[in-house]
């Protein structure tokens, strides 16, 4: 089994880190502290996620790369610093597990 885990980064844990200003990281502006502020945030980037998907070839490659290092290494730790809240680990990671599973292999998400 695969898990794909999203981690704060604060707590030191070992994975690999998703924010700014690397190539997965969100760039909503604005304000992300109130509970629909950030759904809004994780939504736009959900959005903005998928148009990535269809139209950067550097984007693809990098979540190529995800998927390989995570059947490799047999699991994903991505490291945000949102999480536990709602964030963009989030749709990375639940896009990772579906891709997995499309694929044939067997991938869950590490719940919170």
């Amino acid at each position: 089994m695969i898990v794909i885990a999203v981690v704060n980064k604060r707590h030191r844990q070992r994975g690999l880190y998703i924010g700014r200003p690397t190539i997965f990281g969100n760039y909503a502006e604005g304000d992300a502290e109130t509970l629909s502020s950030r759904h809004k945030h994780v939504e736009a980037y959900r959005e903005y996620f998928h148009q990535r998907l269809e139209t950067d070839a550097e984007f693809q490659d990098a979540m190529d790369f995800l998927i390989t290092k995570a059947v490799r290494d047999n699991g994903l730790v991505l490291q945000c610093w949102c999480h536990p809240l709602a964030c963009h680990g989030h749709v990375l990671r639940d896009y990772l597990v579906n891709r997995l599973n499309e694929m044939g292999f067997d991938a869950v998400a590490q719940k919170e």
